[in-house]
């Protein structure tokens, strides 16, 4: 964005007429007549969907008017405010010390704005010239002064740069020039796998934030030196993975589950790869409880270590839905009170549920949630909810359940 635009953007006519029109439709803005020209109408219209995007995702810096938004598109991809504010407590718990911190990847600056507030001072380095001016000027609003900023690529700032950090961050690009996603990380950018041997030089500690959708054990390996790999979920949607890299580090790899929420407490559970290698679990058919694990935990793959910590047995080796005749209300992930069980047929589902609205879930069963809707005339919503699934018998039921 340029110096131009920005003032525009500024200007106290342009922030009174997007306040106006927060909730407008941005067709019938860029449609109406108004006093702005199309490209002028077209910043404002963007700089209007990207504040209602961030309604949910940076509550905190819709409190400063004066502050610049992004696309949608790099908000999308920019960390929220709970996942940002939780990883600069996390990380200033695994630094040795909270003196000295580089991002190399800064982007819109949300995890720099939280690093901020632990740290003593912060390197920011972004090679995009207009979105580190975007940044740099919104950090004068926030009047934060313990950030220096930098328009480089990762690779120019540590090679002109001698000093050590305490801690070195990275949030490398996961979109290929298309805009297409990628996951391997080989192909982001920049290539932490190149990268390393210079970071080692430079600090003994490097968290990276990866996609969701890495193959956890294989960057494991691929990086080496992994202390602990952290899975982020908010809400029960898988957001983040964050690596801590010690260069001092020799052992095995402690995976670090959360799910988040802004009205409910924080589930976490935490194991090791080779304890859950090693662990020996139990299967029955269903009992009292029935327990589903929040999506970190089932991406962070503790399907037998979750089971063996909570004293639950599995239904199948395949459908990681778990039962026990005793409440464990510390679970990670969602309860249930298993009110009957039947057959898949309709007039056993019908007797069981005279009601036919309920919430439907499959694991490891033969049809769609579609399709079941549509054979048993079951309408979506309600207090129920029906677990279509089959034992470790190989034995297809239907469990009729309320949460806890």
């Amino acid at each position: 964005m340029s110096d131009a635009a920005l003032d525009f953007l500024l200007s106290d006519e342009v922030q009174q007429f997007i306040a106006d029109n927060i909730f407008e439709s941005p067709a019938k803005l860029l449609l109406s007549s108004s006093p702005f020209s199309k490209e002028e109408m077209t910043l404002i219209v963007g700089q209007i969907q990207a504040r209602r995007k961030a309604q949910t995702k940076l509550p905190e810096w819709l409190s400063y008017p004066q502050i610049i938004l992004p696309t949608t598109l790099s908000l999308e991809q920019s960390s929220s405010e709970i996942t940002a504010r939780y990883k600069a407590n996390y990380i200033t718990q695994q630094a040795n010390q909270n003196k000295r911190l580089v991002d190399l990847t800064g982007g819109f600056g949300v995890d720099t704005y939280y690093f901020s507030k632990k740290f003593d001072t912060i390197s920011y380095v972004e090679q995009n010239e207009a979105l580190a001016g975007q940044v740099k000027h919104n950090f004068a609003q926030f009047d934060i002064r313990n950030v220096t900023f930098f328009n480089q690529i990762a690779e120019d700032f540590l090679q002109t740069h001698h000093q050590n950090w305490n801690v070195i961050y990275l949030d490398p690009a996961r979109r290929d020039q298309q805009k297409n996603k990628i996951f391997r990380l080989e192909d982001c950018t920049p290539n932490v796998l190149t990268l390393l041997p210079a970071l080692w030089t430079k600090t003994e500690k490097v968290f990276l934030k990866l996609a969701p959708m890495l193959d956890i054990d294989l960057a494991i390996r691929q990086l080496g030196n992994v202390a602990e790999v952290l899975v982020i979920a908010v809400n029960n949607e898988c957001k983040e993975l964050l690596f801590l890299l010690d260069q001092t580090h020799t052992t095995a790899t402690l995976i670090k589950t959360v799910n988040l929420s802004h009205n409910k407490s924080t589930q976490a559970f935490d194991f090791k790869r080779r304890d859950e290698a090693q662990a020996q679990i139990d299967f029955s058919e269903p009992l009292e409880y029935l327990y589903e694990p929040n999506v970190a935990v089932l991406k962070a793959g503790a399907f037998k270590s979750i089971a063996q910590a909570f004293g639950v047995a599995k239904l199948h080796p395949h459908s990681h839905l778990y039962t026990s005749n005793t409440l464990h209300d510390h679970f990670p992930g969602r309860i249930f009170k298993i009110k009957a069980i039947c057959k898949y047929a309709k007039k056993d589902i019908r007797k069981a549920l005279p009601v036919l609205k309920a919430n439907v879930t499959t694991r490891n069963f033969p049809d769609s949630v579609a399709t079941i809707r549509k054979k048993l005339g079951i309408k979506e919503g309600g207090e129920q909810y029906l677990f279509f699934t089959q034992t470790h018998k190989h034995k297809t039921l239907v469990m009729i359940t309320e949460k806890v």
